[in-house]
């Protein structure tokens, strides 16, 4: 089992949030227009701090600072409309250059670039939209100019982002090349990121040339994948005679969500023209949740420009004598389908270009800075380095949500210096094969663990607390994963963006049911484990008890219980509260022991056989996989393992239990691995000599004062040193100087934000 992090997305941080109940958050406003606002990428001109130093590298965050808002709005409310308009004259539809149509021949070379090709539907918008702005324009845009001009390279760091580097504990930033070819990429910011800072520039000045393009003309079949993007043009034109003059600079895309007819009239008035991408017919239905019933789909995409009667006016294309060529249409939002009425036409999105702004930064506090390095150098991990979840508060039940930006979400711990003996037991075999959770499971309380899929997966994290618990204090429990998941957070706090407000409210946790509980190590850390004797486990509370995949899926959480026992005669007496799961990856044999050594007993998630082959990077080659069972120390030969057993019916063979046993992972063996026979079509078992051992997810509890990295790491303190680093001791201590982090009448407080611990079965990584 593996805790994952999940942030709450958070899409506005520079406004106070509007705090609100949950179901008193307001719908989306159709007539809101969501402009977006752009990157920096060009340091031409004083740039502030937050800004993009690299003149072609795409910023959107930086060491210090990150994006506050990501898009304006404009209300269309405002926006008058009469009985019928039209943006755009007849004459201007086929007579602007835009509108004259192109040859099949033209077609068949943007196809060369299929990116190109798909990029090519906003030129229209583009052209129409700059006629509405300004009637003496008439610009076919050069799309080989905007492409060729947009960013080069990406600054890649963070979490979310799939190349982001962070080992064990240090962040690591380097320069990726951005791969905007002509079969790779081309996405629609970086697009319009280019335009919003050099404008557009007419296809008189710099004609369609898509042959510098990366991957132009690119077959699949017999070429290399394309990567990188088309060499940057200089600011002048290719053809004599015609002046370098871009338009449109810090102009960008506005988008329309969830509109109807009347939104739509409304942005034709206001842009001149709407790009429609999706749309279906509806009818007026106040007995349906959106007010309206789904009568059918539109039959394709359009561009709007006005209105007349029953219809919008649109423009389309259509093919005559090997020309695309433009012309007036129509596009009904008012009649019958299949004798069925409709009396409006609704659509998810709609593009418009609008007048925007670079994104707007704020400054972080405490942020954990990146080293810049080249990808190359990036380090590999330390198998010394192990984890342990900094947990999130719980308050009336309600944990907060989170930003990447303010807290750090994971403790590191260096085992280096760990001693550790040539045989060690952790708790002696005599007496933990005697304790509550050594003892076997039978097949009744199986099948009930079943009847709530998560359960049975959680039962082997919390033998380790079990084991850590009589370590501590010598108790001998079995915990209770009734009391711990009812437990539980019940609410989180979440922040959602609608319509450019920021709203903050309560909501109900959903997720902690059936096959994943995603604050069971929060509700530990809190409210520590209660012995079985005290709370016995009964699951029918739980919302996933008994579900068959049939009907609407478990939602919300058990009821929490009281702090007391539900057996009588029992104590309630919290055990291991304060303490954390952690996870070691890709420890090895030395690691494993300072490990066990530090912590105690340990669960093996899954690991890997390997022998060596120096022909291979790294040294060594793996080649078959062991999973789930504990180890509690080593001798000469290998780990000490407590490993379950199916324990069958010596007459029937019908199945009676789950038994433990002492067993032994050897550090040196023959290890029987199931292959795939090709010659006979099945599977066989073959020896295979292995001489290490790669430890791939190993599970382990820790305390609060298990938890520093690195470990002398408050021995030197700096003016640099942060208080919430190295708490202040009292005056006389080496830190109590002028300027440092404790000077005499200086207070500072370190305000963090928490989060939301998700624990996923090992189990659903395999995919």
């Amino acid at each position: 089992m593996l805790f994952q992090i999940l942030a709450l997305a958070v899409l506005s941080f520079g406004k106070a949030p509007v705090v609100i109940e949950e179901k008193d958050l307001p719908k989306h406003n159709p007539d809101i227009v969501r402009i977006n606002k752009y990157a920096s990428y060009d340091s031409a001109g004083q740039l502030n701090t937050c800004a993009s130093l690299d003149r072609d590298t795409l910023l959107y965050t930086t060491d210090v600072c990150y994006i506050e808002e990501e898009y304006g709005t404009f209300d269309l409310k405002s926006v008058a409309i009469g009985a019928t308009y039209q943006s755009i004259p007849d004459a201007k539809i086929t007579g602007l250059k835009i509108g004259q149509g192109y040859t099949q021949e033209q077609r068949v070379e943007y196809l060369k670039c299929q990116r190109i090709n798909m990029l090519s539907i906003y030129a229209d918008l583009i052209s129409y939209s700059a006629y509405f702005i300004n009637n003496t324009l008439d610009i076919n845009p050069s799309l080989t100019y905007t492409v060729s001009n947009g960013p080069k390279y990406q600054w890649i760091k963070y979490q979310w982002i799939e190349e982001e580097k962070e080992v064990d504990g240090q962040l690591y930033k380097y320069k990726k090349l951005i791969d905007d070819n002509c079969w790779n990429g081309f996405e629609l910011d970086n697009f319009w990121t280019s335009i919003y800072w050099n404008g557009i520039i007419d296809q008189s000045c710099i004609p369609e040339d898509l042959t510098n393009i990366p991957g132009y003309g690119w077959d699949w079949r017999v070429d290399e994948k394309p990567t990188g993007s088309a060499t940057k043009l200089p600011d002048q034109c290719t053809k004599t005679g015609v002046q370098f003059d871009p338009k449109f600079k810090g102009y960008g895309m506005g988008t329309i969500i969830d509109g109807n007819a009347t939104t739509l009239k409304e942005a034709i008035k206001k842009y001149g023209i709407v790009q429609v991408r999706y749309a279906y017919y509806v009818k007026k239905d106040n007995t349906q949740l959106n007010g309206f019933k789904q009568i059918g789909y539109s039959t394709r995409s359009f561009f709007a420009i006005g209105w007349e009667g029953d219809n919008l006016i649109t423009i389309e294309e259509y093919e005559d004598n090997g020309y695309i060529r433009k012309r007036k249409g129509q596009q009904p939002y008012r009649g019958q389908i299949q004798g069925v009425d409709y009396d409006n036409i609704f659509f998810y999105n709609s593009y418009v270009i609008a007048p925007t702004e670079e994104y707007t930064y704020k400054q972080i506090e405490d942020e954990r800075i990146a080293q810049e390095i080249e990808k190359e150098n990036i380090p590999k991990h330390n198998p010394d380095i192990v984890q342990i979840l900094i947990v999130p508060k719980i308050e009336n039940d309600v944990i907060k949500q989170f930003s990447y930006y303010d807290v750090d979400l994971i403790s590191y711990v260096d085992l280096k210096g760990t001693t550790f003996t040539d045989t060690y037991m952790v708790i002696p075999e005599d007496i933990i094969t005697t304790l509550k959770v050594s003892q076997p499971i039978n097949k009744q309380q199986l099948d009930e663990q079943d009847k709530c899929s998560g359960i049975r997966d959680l039962r082997n994290y919390t033998k380790i607390y079990a084991y850590k618990a009589y370590t501590v204090d010598q108790s001998d429990i079995y915990p209770s994963l009734t009391y711990s998941v009812s437990n539980g957070p019940k609410y989180v706090l979440q922040q959602e963006v609608i319509d450019g407000t920021t709203y903050q409210y309560k909501s109900i946790i959903n997720d902690d049911n059936w096959d994943v509980f995603s604050n069971i190590w929060t509700s530990i850390y809190w409210n520590g484990v209660i012995d079985q004797s005290c709370i016995p486990e009964d699951f029918t509370l739980i919302p996933c008890y008994g579900w068959d995949y049939q009907g609407e899926d478990p939602t919300g959480t058990a009821p929490k219980l009281p702090d007391k026992c539900t057996m009588t005669g029992g104590q309630f007496n919290p055990k291991l509260k304060g303490y954390s799961a952690g996870y070691m990856f890709y420890g090895n044999t030395t690691s494993l022991k300072e490990l066990i050594t530090k912590y105690g007993v340990v669960f093996v998630d899954f690991g890997e056989y390997r022998k060596s082959d120096s022909t291979l990077v790294g040294g060594y080659d793996g080649f078959g996989y062991f999973h789930y069972f504990i180890i509690i120390g080593w001798d000469e030969e290998g780990f000490i393992t407590i490993e379950e057993e199916e324990i069958y019916d010596d007459e029937d063979e019908e199945f009676i239990e789950i038994g433990k046993k002492i067993g032994k992972l050897l550090y040196q063996r023959i290890a029987k691995i199931e292959v795939y026979d090709y010659d006979i079509g099945e599977y066989v078992y073959e020896d295979i000599e292995y001489d290490y051992i790669d430890f791939k997810q190993v599970f382990f509890v820790a305390s609060d004062q298990e938890q520093q990295y690195p470990p002398d790491k408050c021995s030197q303190i700096t003016k640099e040193t942060l208080e919430k680093d190295c708490a202040c001791k009292p005056k006389g201590d080496i830190r109590d100087y002028e300027g440092g982090i404790c000077a005499a009448g200086q207070i500072k407080v370190a305000l963090s934000l928490v989060v939301t611990f998700v624990v996923i079965p090992i189990i659903s990584l395999f995919w």
